[in-house]
C-alpha cells in the first residue's frame, strides 16, 4: 500500500518518520481519517441503537416495574459510555483539537480531492448530487421546507 503510486510514475510515499502514525497522518491524511473517524463513528452508532432498542418498552406484563426500570438504566448506560468515549477520544487526540475539527479536516480534504480537482470525479459528483436530493425530498416529507 505503501508504496504502490511508484509504478504508477507517482511520487513514492516517505516512510521515514518518528512513528507509523506520524507517517499516516504526513503522507495519507484522509486515509488515515477516514479510516479513524469511520470506526469510531459506527461504534457509536451500534452503541447508541442498543441504546434507543433499550429505551423503547416492551409489551410485557411488568407489574412491578422491574424490566422497565432495568432496561432504562441499560440505555442510560449506553449513552454515558459513548459520552465517556468521545470525552477519553476528545483528550487523547494527536494531531486535531477535537472530534468536529477531524470531521471538518475530513470534509474538506474529500472535497478538495474529489470535487474540486480538475476534472473532476463524476462518480463522487454523482454521489453527493444524489445526496443532497434525496436529503431534500425528506425534508419535504416532513413539511420542513415548505
Amino acid at each position: 500500500m505503501l508504496l504502490g503510486n511508484a509504478d504508477r510514475g507517482l511520487t513514492a510515499v516517505n516512510a521515514l518518520a518518528y512513528s507509523p502514525i506520524g507517517m499516516l497522518h504526513r503522507e495519507l491524511e484522509l486515509e488515515y481519517l477516514a479510516s479513524r473517524l469511520f470506526f469510531f463513528q459506527g461504534l457509536i452508532n451500534w452503541l447508541g441503537a442498543i441504546g434507543l432498542n433499550l429505551s423503547i418498552p416492551l409489551q410485557v406484563d411488568d407489574s412491578k416495574g422491574g424490566t422497565r426500570h432495568l432496561r432504562q438504566c441499560g440505555s442510560c448506560g449506553m449513552f454515558a459510555t459513548i459520552l465517556l468515549m468521545l470525552a477519553f477520544y476528545d483528550k487523547h487526540l494527536n494531531f486535531y483539537g477535537n472530534y468536529f475539527a477531524m470531521w471538518c479536516r475530513l470534509m474538506a480534504m474529500f472535497a478538495q480531492k474529489y470535487l474540486m480537482a480538475w476534472p473532476p470525479s463524476w462518480l463522487a459528483l454523482a454521489a453527493v448530487a444524489f445526496l443532497v436530493k434525496s436529503g431534500g425530498h425528506a425534508l419535504k416529507a416532513f413539511h420542513v421546507l415548505e
